[in-house]
């Protein structure tokens, strides 16, 4: 039996099933730069970066859908798209500020913060993916509408993140073995 990965498919109200090869690998991509920046040591610097890739993203799944871009526009539809996850949007600044105790701090800090971001990045990138494949635009994205697909995403992107960073160490090996 094939297992079918969260990544590649997002269910829309309709049941019906978004596929884009391309916005799925450019929303995968993401989410492990943004698993990334969540290790970065020194407090707050982390978050800075994470919404950096999460920008770009949006950016780049603009460019995608040929959707207009607008980084103003794009840093508030992220910052209420998060509201809409408001554990993670809470979570992700203590994560940070845990940073801030020596040794111990660091590493429990970088590791949450390494885990909610990347679930982030996975969850704003699939419900853009859904939005945009339904004529939207970051123009009319309503907060309040997206709180139950949003809230759904991220339940899957929990297992789904698992499952990018096991292809991605399975890459790597792969990369080591043929060296």
């Amino acid at each position: 039996m094939e297992e079918e990965t969260v990544d590649n498919q997002v269910e829309s109200e309709n049941t019906s099933i978004v596929d884009s090869e391309k916005a799925n690998q450019i929303v995968k991509e993401h989410t492990l730069y943004s698993m990334g920046s969540g290790i970065v040591p020194i407090p707050f610097v982390g978050l800075v970066g994470i919404m950096g890739v999460q920008i770009h993203m949006i950016n780049q799944l603009c460019k995608e859908y040929d959707i207009e871009f607008k980084e103003s526009r794009a840093k508030n539809v992220l910052i209420s798209l998060l509201g809409a996850i408001l554990p993670v949007a809470i979570a992700m600044p203590v994560a940070s500020f845990i940073k801030f105790i020596p040794v111990i701090g660091q590493a429990a800090g970088g590791i949450a913060l390494s885990s909610l971001s990347s679930a982030s990045t996975y969850t704003v990138g699939h419900y853009l993916i859904k939005h945009f494949e339904n004529e939207g635009t970051l123009e009319n994205i309503d907060s309040k509408e997206a709180k139950s697909d949003i809230n759904k995403i991220y339940e899957k992107s929990k297992d789904a993140v698992k499952n990018i960073k096991k292809s991605f160490s399975s890459a790597k090996e792969a990369e080591v073995t043929a060296s």
